[in-house]
């Protein structure tokens, strides 16, 4: 991992989706809910490096109301420009 990450700290989402979706031992995530995390992880990427919801939503190809939709539905505040 040293070797793979740029940064001097190895954080989760460095980590291979196997080790980092694991609940504590716990079964693993089903596939809709590891797409679901990976889409957010997406989302919150696009909306940090743009000033605006409406360009975020025009980078990752879809609708503004839809990207402000996702954010109710996941608890995030569509306000805040930086999630």
């Amino acid at each position: 991992m040293i070797v793979l990450v740029p940064s001097q700290l190895i954080e989760l989402h460095h980590l291979p989706l196997h080790i980092h979706d694991q609940k504590n031992g716990e079964e693993a995530l089903t596939l809709k809910q590891r797409v679901e995390k990976f889409e957010q992880r997406i989302v919150k990427d696009v909306i940090k490096k743009h000033p605006s919801l409406r360009i975020a939503a025009k980078e990752l190809g879809i609708d503004h109301s839809t990207l402000v939709k996702k954010l109710k539905r996941w608890g995030l505040d569509p306000k805040k420009a930086n999630i």
